[in-house]
């Protein structure tokens, strides 16, 4: 049976505006997730996947949290129609796993508004969820230990050389039954 994924990246919402913003940057991103939400509602996906960083900080304010919480719950009072499930990326655990359970993003699990978990049951799906050795493990080939066919990810992967710490998808070895990877945190 086929199902249907949308897949959003490192929205890091933030009460706060960055100084490089001049719009109300709160106001802006929660716009953008409500958006990414209707166009999953209209494709009518199964599921809807956050690669981490949903959050800037670990905590970002009352207000936009509780924002954030009310918009995945529902669309205008309807249920969005499909499962939400989350990446933890480093921005939303200020850089250490320890922090889940103070982070504003575990509210986000706590509402039940999105689901934490290491898989999807009933689905070759993974979640690899950001920790300080994720990339030097995927250096090391721990993904080849996995034979899920999709896994989603927060961490340092691109497809060209830059200029701080990464891992080529090139050099990554996979399991051979690894179809798809898809990883939030370098904004490409």
């Amino acid at each position: 049976m086929k199902k249907r994924f949308l897949v959003v990246g490192d929205n890091h919402l933030d009460s706060m505006r960055p100084a490089s913003r001049l719009d109300n940057y709160m106001e802006a991103g929660l716009m953008e997730l409500t958006e990414t939400l209707k166009i999953a509602k209209a494709a009518k996906v199964d599921y809807y996947i956050l690669l981490g960083d949903v959050f800037n900080r670990i905590e970002i304010g009352g207000e936009c949290r509780n924002r954030t919480i009310e918009i995945l719950r529902s669309n205008e009072g309807e249920d969005w129609g499909f499962e939400k499930y989350l990446v933890v990326g480093n921005h939303d655990i200020a850089h250490n796993p320890n922090n889940m359970e103070k982070s504003a993003v575990q509210a986000l699990v706590s509402a039940g508004v999105v689901k934490y978990a290491d898989t999807i049951p009933d689905l070759s799906v993974r979640f690899f969820h950001f920790t300080p050795d994720l990339d030097q493990k995927l250096r090391d080939g721990d993904l080849v230990n996995y034979s899920d066919k999709i896994m989603f990810m927060h961490a340092s992967i691109s497809d060209k050389a830059m200029i701080f710490d990464h891992v080529l998808f090139s050099d990554l070895v996979v399991n051979p039954e690894t179809k798809l990877i898809f990883s939030g945190h370098i904004h490409r």
